[in-house]
């Protein structure tokens, strides 16, 4: 006995109907379009003016001393910084070392925080004893711990301290 043999259908070109020429847009079609382009253009605006109104009040505000320029620096200054530090070559070399920084900080956030989470989970003494200080430690603003890590850790690997605490 033979056995049974399928027949595949060849695929089919796809038809279109005569009637799918193209149409021009109707008046009101044109007339949506013109507004969502004015629209979206008002919407660019606005959100460069927000932008040109900050960076105004924070040149301002640290020319007025209202804030601490040490601090904060100038709008003014971080252009020509940044330029510097295009043409030096070295933005990357800073880029690199905030990215290793950062990576290296939450991956020993992430293993303390497994570690922590499973000795809370396979021990009921251990929950009991360290779970009001993690509810404070959570109700803490996450800014109060920089000063602290700063102080213990130094300027070195307080990065790697504070991303720890958030």
């Amino acid at each position: 006995m033979e056995p049974l043999r399928l027949h595949a259908v060849p695929p089919q070109p796809a038809r279109t109907p005569a009637a799918a020429a193209p149409v021009a847009p109707s008046p009101d079609y044109l007339a949506y379009l013109r507004r969502e382009k004015r629209r979206s253009a008002m919407v660019l605006g606005a959100r460069l003016l927000v932008l040109v109104l900050f960076l105004a009040g924070w040149e301002l505000a640290a020319r007025g001393k209202f804030v601490n320029p040490m601090l904060t620096s100038y709008p003014s200054a971080l252009w020509p910084t940044f330029v510097d530090l295009v043409h030096n070559g070295k933005l990357g070399l800073h880029t690199w070392a905030t990215f290793n920084a950062t990576v290296i900080g939450f991956v020993i956030s992430m293993l303390t925080g497994i570690a922590i989470a499973a000795a809370l989970w396979w021990s009921e003494f251990v929950y009991k004893v360290l779970d009001p200080y993690l509810v404070v430690a959570n109700a803490m603003p996450k800014i109060a711990f920089v000063p602290i890590f700063y102080i213990w850790l130094g300027s070195d690997y307080s990065v790697y301290g504070m991303a720890l605490a958030t």
